[in-house]
């Protein structure tokens, strides 16, 4: 009864019906066109915002450790053949409000554009330009015990691909990308890096069944606030790192795809040497459909911090939620997981994913002068989450998520911490 005095609440609940009685009104104004605009309401209920451990302090004044997010999203895209050509484009504008701590109130962003081409040739290929805005996850491991912060993370990632068709069943080719990432909070300085990245090689068809690929892939990459000093200056980091990368994708049959890939080489750094790695790297991915309602996606995979860190970004369960983001800075991580999904009809969609990460950690701390101490440790972390979407028209979405974590570590650079959350959802497109 007193819940409904919130405003916050209210517009949220507004918001949605809003959304379900545009339905038939959205749908007669629906028709085939390469545009879409959009809006989306969510809510989220998260028991441990801050990630805090198990038995921790209480928070001071205007903290709470659990709390409800509203975002709200503008959506817009397009994606629109022109000949031999393809342009793709999606955008999203998100503000977030928290009920109870209310210093984390943000705005953020989304943006992906692209564009396949191809010649008269055999020339063909991809750009691709992905950046986003977003309020970092609090993941309270090798930074701070108490990471309490409004931290806003902001990466951007460029790549480009050019191929081209020796033969019948032989292709090159070579890419380039560029990654860039930044925080607002003076505390995560020394995790802002550039990298740059160039791979070249050739991949064999014998059949439509199977493939393989073989690629060098060089690296290039530097953390320009490593380290503060006395004379406030910052003392920077680069590494370097080269590859070779082995991929294979195998189709048995017309309910199984299985896809490897398999990486040998080393990555190198001038100051944080705990951080190099030499040695074996890859995944296994299989994806199964037993039934055309039913889906089962398995994967296991071993890559380095910086690689996860590069493309580590999750959004909450729900997919328009708190936008809450994850940066993660470990030396090595080995993952398994497995997802599913279930056409209960055609307009409702069940899903469930299970996930494992054990991290191997190292954190690097300069002190004033640019001398390095160095600490290393390691963690586990443990995911659930079941899933629902329900389309009663072609325009509107509605879905709700239960999520559950729980990590379990032995070092100083992690701690021992559980907590789950719960979204809902309503998203209208108009094409």
């Amino acid at each position: 009864m007193h819940a409904t005095r919130n405003p916050r609440i209210r517009f949220a609940l507004a918001t949605t019906v809003a959304l379900l009685l545009a339905g038939p009104a959205a749908t007669a104004l629906a028709q085939s066109s390469p545009f879409y605009f959009g809006a989306s309401q969510g809510v989220t209920r998260d028991s441990n915002l801050y990630r805090l451990s198990d038995g921790a302090a209480p928070l001071p004044a205007g903290r709470s450790k659990s709390d409800t997010v509203y975002t709200t999203s503008l959506l817009a895209g397009i994606d629109q053949p022109i000949g031999r050509q393809r342009v793709r484009g999606d955008v999203s504008l998100r503000a977030s409000r928290f009920a109870n701590n209310k210093v984390l109130d943000n705005e953020g962003y989304g943006l992906k554009l692209g564009a396949d081409w191809s010649t008269i040739g055999r020339l063909s290929g991809s750009i691709n330009l992905v950046s986003d805005r977003s309020l970092a996850r609090f993941a309270n491991d090798t930074l701070s015990i108490n990471n309490l912060q409004r931290n806003i993370a902001s990466s951007t990632t460029f790549d480009t691909t050019v191929r081209r068709g020796l033969v019948t069943r032989w292709s090159a080719e070579a890419t380039y990308a560029h990654q860039r990432v930044g925080y607002s909070a003076s505390e995560f300085e020394p995790r802002e890096y550039r990298q740059n990245s160039l791979s070249a090689g050739v991949r064999y068809t014998p059949s439509g069944l199977i493939s393989f690929g073989a690629a060098l892939r060089g690296t290039e990459g530097r953390y320009p606030r490593f380290a503060l000093l006395a004379n406030g200056s910052y003392l920077a980091d680069t590494y370097s790192g080269r590859n070779l990368d082995l991929s294979t994708r195998w189709t048995p049959s017309g309910v199984s795809q299985f896809e490897a890939r398999l990486s040998f080489g080393n990555t190198s750094y001038d100051r944080d040497t705990a951080r190099d790695f030499s040695g074996v790297t890859g995944g296994l991915a299989w994806i199964w459909r037993p039934t055309g309602k039913l889906r089962f996606e398995t994967r296991l995979a071993r890559d380095t911090g910086q690689e996860s860190a590069a493309i580590g970004f999750v959004s909450t369960p729900s997919g328009v939620g708190s936008g809450l983001r994850y940066a993660d800075a470990s030396r090595v991580t080995n993952t398994l997981s497995v997802a599913a999904q279930y056409e209960l009809s055609a307009k409702i969609l069940l899903s469930t994913y299970a996930g494992v990460a054990q991290r191997s950690l190292s954190d690097s701390r300069p002190d004033l002068f640019g001398n390095v101490a160095t600490l290393t440790g390691s963690d586990r972390t443990s995911t659930l989450n079941f899933g629902a979407r329900w389309q009663p028209t072609r325009s509107i979405t509605v879905g709700c998520d239960l999520g559950w974590e729980q990590r379990s570590t032995s070092s100083v650079l992690s701690t021992d911490l559980s907590g789950n959350t719960v979204g809902c959802f309503g998203q209208l497109t108009l094409r």
